[in-house]
This record gives structure tokens, C-alpha cells and sequence, in this order.
């Protein structure tokens, strides 16, 4: 059986939410979707009888943070723990629990044996096409919302995958190096002491 997101804040949720500017990427992202039609495709991978699961919504959410900012699933789970917009985005309150990583990857698993991963992607990108936004999927650590041609709005990440896989290899290569060297020094040392 399906789980529901409780619609009720408690005060404390609301002071923290206020602390998420209304012109955040995904505040904005929140009120641009209409979640009601991916609700629903959602249900239909849900038996009506059983136990209550996780809220489907608020993994299919996770799934498009995860997406969006290129997190694994325990980063991104650690991610939506951690920050307020992470959470206002998935429109979980203090007192409700993040999904895991593994009912993320079990979440995962029965989209796409119910044939409804490549549907629900589609059906939100088609939304923010409809709706002239464009997000464009990479390493980031803060994004903004830009205007291009003065009308359509751009989720425009700050730091390339390239860029940033390139810092990671010379960092790998200067590690290496240094090993290299000190491997040679060592051995030299051994030679002159013995």
C-alpha cells in the first residue's frame, strides 16, 4: 500500500522552511510541477492492500535531486537529512524520516519492472519544457535560476562535471607522484645506510 506525505506542518517545520527563500531553485521547481499526474502514474506501481510504504512521491523526488545534483543514493539521502531545501522540496517535515538509501534503490528496482522510470522522467522534463525550463544535470554544489532570452529560466549548475573531474585527476596524479618519490628516497636511503 502507498504511503502519503502528512500535508500538515508543525510550527516548527514552517519556521524552518521560511529559513528557504521563496526564489530557491527548488522552491521554484516545486510550484512549477504539477505532482498530481506523477501521483498518480505512481499509485499504479502500488498494490491497494498491504503494509504502508514510503511516500512514492517523495522517492521519485529523491530520484530527481539525484539527478539533478549528481548524487549517489547515500549522498543524496545524507543531502535530504541535512539541508532545508532538500526537505521543503520534498515537502517532508522534521519529524518524518528520509528514505534510506536502499528503499531508494528498491524504489528504483519497481519503477523500472512496472515500466515507469523513462515516464515519469519524461513527464516531468515535458513539464519543464511546457513551461520553458531547462535543467541541465551535472556536479554542483549551489545552483541559480537564470533567464535566457528574457523569458525562458535556466537551472544553470556553477561547477562542470569536467572541470571538476579534471581537479580530482591532478589531484590523483600529484598523490601519485609524491608516492613515486617517496618510494625512490626511500630505497636510495636504504642503499646509503646499509
Amino acid at each position: 500500500m502507498k504511503g502519503e506525505v502528512n500535508p500538515q506542518l508543525s510550527f516548527g517545520d514552517e519556521a524552518l522552511w521560511s529559513r528557504v527563500p521563496d526564489d530557491h531553485v527548488l522552491v521554484r521547481l516545486e510550484r512549477e510541477i504539477d505532482w498530481q499526474p506523477l501521483e498518480q502514474l505512481l499509485a499504479t506501481a502500488y498494490p491497494q492492500v498491504g503494509r504502508e510504504s514510503v511516500p512514492p512521491l517523495v522517492c521519485f523526488k529523491m530520484l530527481l535531486l539525484e539527478q539533478w545534483f549528481d548524487l549517489s543514493d547515500g549522498a543524496c539521502e545524507a543531502a535530504c537529512r541535512d539541508r532545508f531545501s532538500f526537505m521543503r522540496f520534498l515537502g517532508l517535515g522534521l519529524s518524518e524520516s528520509v528514505p534510506d538509501e536502499s528503499t531508494l534503490s528498491r524504489f528504483r528496482t519497481r519503477m523500472r519492472e512496472a515500466g515507469l522510470e523513462d515516464r515519469l522522467f519524461a513527464a516531468v522534463n515535458e513539464q519543464l519544457r511546457a513551461r520553458n525550463l531547462f535543467i541541465r544535470p551535472g556536479v554542483l554544489v549551489e545552483a541559480s535560476l537564470l533567464t535566457r532570452d528574457g523569458a525562458a529560466a535556466i537551472l544553470e549548475l556553477e561547477a562542470s562535471s569536467r572541470l571538476a573531474r579534471r581537479k580530482r585527476q591532478r589531484i590523483v596524479r600529484r598523490r601519485s607522484a609524491l608516492r613515486t618519490w617517496w618510494s625512490v628516497l626511500r630505497h636510495k636511503l636504504r642503499r646509503w645506510v646499509s
